[in-house]
Order: C-alpha cells, then structure tokens, then sequence
C-alpha cells in the first residue's frame, strides 16, 4: 500500500527530532513562532510546510518547504556562524532524508537560501526545498472506504491510514446543503479522497455521473454534474 502524507509528514518530524543539535520541530511557517514569544519553542528549530503534490504514472511526489531557525537573546553572537550551524544541520537533516532505506525516493536538487529576521535578539536560518516520490498504483485496496466493487464485492479498508476531513450527512447547516457542490478548506493543498454515499468519486471529466476538480490555490474541490443531494452521507479524506 502507499505511504500516505501523514506518514510522510509523521516521518519527517522523527528524522528532525532524532538530530541532536535541533530543540523544536513544527509543522508551519517559522514566523508564526518567532514574532510571538509566547510560542512554545526552543532553538535550532525546524520548520516544514507542504507546498503541493503531483501524481504521475505509478508515483505520487510530495513537495516540501523546510527553513532551520537558530536564535539566541545574546547579540555578540557571529552572525555568520550561526549561519553556518544551521547550514550543517540542513545537510544532516537531508542525509537522512536521502538515505536509501527510506520509504521513498528523495530529490537530490535542493537549492538552499539563507535567512536573517528583523527581531531584538539575533536569529539566522537556512530555507530549502525537498521533494518525496512514493510508489502509487491507484490500487483499490488503498482506499478508505468499504467501496463496493463492480461485482458486488466489498473491499474493506482501514481508515487510520487517512486523516479524516469531513464526515457528515448533506442538509442545512452542513459543510455542503441540498444542490451545493463547491467546498474550500485549507487542507485541500493536495487532492483527497471524496466519498458519497459510499461510492468514490473520481477526478477523471465525464458526462454521465459526476466527478470531481481540485484547484490547489484556492483549497477548493468542486463536485460536478449536480453537487451534492439531501441526506447524503459526505466523506472526505486526505
């Protein structure tokens, strides 16, 4: 079965965590902690975001943004040596990354930039890009639902290998009411899995049943060919 993003994003925390030089790993933009003091964060500190993601035939690539913070109160701090230290730790960080007993292929390009923050104390870091290509079959038995197969059969599936985006049944006061077909949320960075009433709806363009289109921008599916119905139980993963 494929890796799914939470592990690949579960991974990524325990080969930042396991370096003994970095304090703090967090999912998010470094800024979001180092303009609030009130942030629960110890330095050297890896920040990581994921950008987008892009399937093609038999892989699925995940793309990643990470920036490594060093910050400290004392300002006879070289600046130019916390650079350097920051720069050691990304490449410790990439050798694991790249090791081959991964679970996935790691992208060997990585352009590195290094950062200075406008801030009372002294604080460096060093950005770069990473890229995740896992094997991807569109195997039915990845999916997380107990789908009903063309012949009558059920494939059942464990659902704990996908973080659950909704879950609920169409009508007013709902994620999506009677008729609705567009839904935003700031987790649609990549495509999820959309399931109504039971069946998976599929982003290949049909004029006979609907399917659905992902615009990674704006967050946003949109079910085409009629939305949604009352009563209609939604699921939706990634």
């Amino acid at each position: 079965m494929a890796y799914s993003l939470n592990q690949i994003t579960n991974r990524i925390k325990q080969i930042g965590l396991q370096h003994r030089q970095i304090r703090t790993v967090k999912e998010g933009l470094p800024e979001e902690w180092l303009f609030n003091e009130d942030k629960d964060v110890t330095y050297p500190a890896l920040f990581f975001t994921i950008v987008s993601s892009e399937s093609a035939q038999g892989s699925r690539t995940y793309n990643y943004n990470f920036v490594i913070v060093d910050r400290t109160h004392e300002q006879d701090v070289n600046r130019m040596e916390q650079l350097s230290d920051c720069d050691q730790i990304a490449n410790d960080v990439i050798a694991q990354m790249a090791f081959e007993g991964q679970p996935w292929a790691f992208s060997k390009d990585n352009q590195f930039e290094y950062l200075s923050y406008a801030l009372e104390d002294v604080a460096s870091g060093v950005s770069f890009s990473a890229s995740f290509e896992i094997p991807f079959d569109f195997d039915a038995c990845d999916l997380p639902s107990d789908y009903v197969l063309p012949d009558g059969s059920f494939v059942y599936i464990n659902t704990n290998r996908f973080m659950t985006v909704y879950d609920f049944i169409v009508g007013a006061g709902q994620p999506l009411e009677d008729g609705e077909s567009e839904l935003t949320n700031n987790q649609f960075v990549v495509p999820p899995f959309v399931f109504i009433g039971g069946g998976l709806i599929g982003y290949t363009v049909t004029t006979d049943r609907r399917y659905i289109t992902h615009n990674a921008t704006t967050k946003k599916i949109t079910i085409n060919n009629g939305g949604v119905l009352n009563d209609e139980h939604v699921f939706i993963v990634i």
